[in-house]
């Protein structure tokens, strides 16, 4: 049972002897002679549904008195019981309330030390929180991107704007690792840095940042990355049907990249009509006109 469930069970049990104490002093009102008296046990007995202390006493004018007494005395004391059972739950409230406000305070406590302790270890590392740049933080780095490479069928708009973004926010980490220094110079290191991942930028199908410049070819897919002529792909290990055109490939003849169908190219060479098997033999009876 818990607490709750015991205080309503109690204040029941208080209603109900403030109730009964109640109707036996009203019924007991109108009391002057044995068969009224008898009426009125009746009437207290069928409202509570007990047996009434009193059932089948002989009527007197002193046991109606001493009756109406008792009657007052339960309802006084069922009275103060509710009185009593309300204060206690009143208490019990509060104590529970600044339990809760103890353990929030502490619990707010607890958080600003963590996240002093995080901020004093990122000052250590030379670093603060990043966030996400700003809208003019991303159009800067597209202005000196567009500087560096002006032409929009070689670099369209809607690549140049995601590459913006990349190093509008690789701009912010370097700033957060580096307090000191210019906002101008983050953006250009930032773009600096990530240029490096562009292989040529006037070759259709180049990518930058995992972005397609271009349509390209299949044989200028894999520029960089898994099945570029650095990274080739390991053919025992795959099925045919899996080859990827333009791919580079480990074969056991070497370093291949896969044409399609049964061609296949030689690291600087021009693809075969077929694959590169020992070629047999001319007969000996055969000449040329």
């Amino acid at each position: 049972m818990t607490i709750q469930h015991g205080y309503q069970t109690q204040m029941l049990r208080a209603k109900a002897a403030f109730s009964e104490a109640q109707l036996l002093g009203t019924y007991m009102g109108d009391v002057r002679d044995q068969p009224s008296f008898d009426a009125a046990i009746d009437q207290w007995e069928q409202a509570t549904g007990k047996r009434s202390p009193y059932f089948g006493m002989t009527y007197s004018d002193q046991l109606a008195n001493d009756i109406e007494a008792s009657s007052r005395t339960a309802k006084d004391r069922a009275t103060e019981r509710m009185k009593a059972l309300e204060e206690q739950n009143r208490e019990r409230h509060r104590r529970v309330q600044e339990g809760q406000q103890e353990r929030r305070l502490e619990f707010d406590k607890m958080k600003a030390e963590q996240s002093k302790r995080r901020e004093d270890r990122l000052e250590k590392g030379g670093g603060k929180p990043v966030t996400y740049p700003t809208q003019g933080e991303v159009d800067q780095a597209y202005r000196l991107i567009r500087e560096t490479m002006p032409n929009k069928e070689e670099f369209p708009d809607i690549q140049a704007m995601t590459a913006a973004s990349a190093v509008a926010s690789r701009a912010k980490m370097i700033r957060a690792q580096n307090p000191g220094i210019d906002p101008d110079m983050a953006i250009r290191k930032a773009w600096e840095e990530m240029r490096k991942d562009i292989a040529t930028i006037s070759r259709p199908g180049t990518k930058i940042m995992g972005i397609e410049v271009g349509k390209g070819t299949k044989e200028e897919k894999f520029i960089r990355g898994p099945g570029s002529r650095d990274e080739p792909f390991d053919a025992t290990k795959q099925k045919p049907e899996s080859f990827q055109e333009g791919a580079w490939y480990n074969t056991p003849k070497g370093l291949r990249q896969y044409m399609g169908g049964d061609r296949w190219a030689k690291p600087g060479g021009e693809p075969p009509a077929a694959p590169a098997e020992p070629e047999e033999p001319e007969d000996e009876d055969e000449s040329e006109d």
